[in-house]
């Protein structure tokens, strides 16, 4: 039995173009008591439109709109470099401390920070990488001590490039294994596949190995 759901009100047009919904996971955030919407997801599919969606009420389907829902922000995530290239999004969003993630298909990571007592983003990323990430984006991680000392780590999968930024301010990279390739090279990265973070220790699956980085 379903007990609730969420269609968008473009369900055909999405549909017809393959641009479906489903090309990433949502992200459960924590429970947020100050806000009338305590309990939400968030998430994105190929359109690169971000949802913010009430776990306790999803709307369910709305022809008109998606005004049935806490926030729907269209070409939010990837950008459309011509005609075919529409697939916008394969990420699943990563949450720390007020700040939502999504890294999309020929775009940058962008930052959106969450209002906490209106559960709804900024329309308008905070900050983005200073790099653009190709196909497919790149799944995301955040480690952190808390609330402080977030970085963030993502794989980019056609350089192949272990990537870590401060999650507060993403136009600064604190490190990247290309910076000493041949003592901290990654090899051949698997598209989708998301950093690990452990007791310290940064470990990213590739084609052929485990690659853990950390201080040893």
């Amino acid at each position: 039995m379903v007990a609730d759901f969420f269609t968008p009100f473009n369900v055909s047009t999405l549909n017809a173009h393959d641009r479906d919904l489903g090309s990433a996971m949502a992200t459960l955030l924590p429970n947020l008591p100050s806000s009338s919407f305590p309990n939400i997801m968030i998430g994105a599919g190929k359109e690169g439109r971000i949802y913010v969606v009430n776990r306790a009420n999803m709307g369910h389907f709305n022809s008109a709109c998606d005004c049935q829902i806490i926030q729907s922000i269209p070409n939010a995530v990837g950008v459309a470099q011509n005609d075919k290239d529409l697939q916008r999004n394969f990420s699943t969003p990563s949450y720390w401390n007020g700040n939502v993630y999504f890294s999309g298909t020929n775009d940058f990571i962008k930052r959106f920070r969450l209002n906490t007592t209106t559960s709804k983003l900024t329309t308008a990323p905070a900050d983005h990488s200073p790099q653009t990430y190709a196909f497919p984006g790149s799944n995301m991680v955040v480690s952190a001590n808390g609330s402080g000392s977030g970085i963030l780590w993502a794989v980019a999968k056609g350089s192949s490039i272990l990537h870590a930024y401060d999650a507060t301010k993403l136009s600064k990279e604190l490190y990247n294994t290309g910076q000493n390739a041949a003592r901290d090279g990654l090899g051949s990265s698997i598209k989708f596949a998301p950093p690990l973070v452990v007791n310290g220790k940064v470990y990213v699956g590739t084609r052929n190995h485990l690659v853990v980085y950390g201080n040893f």
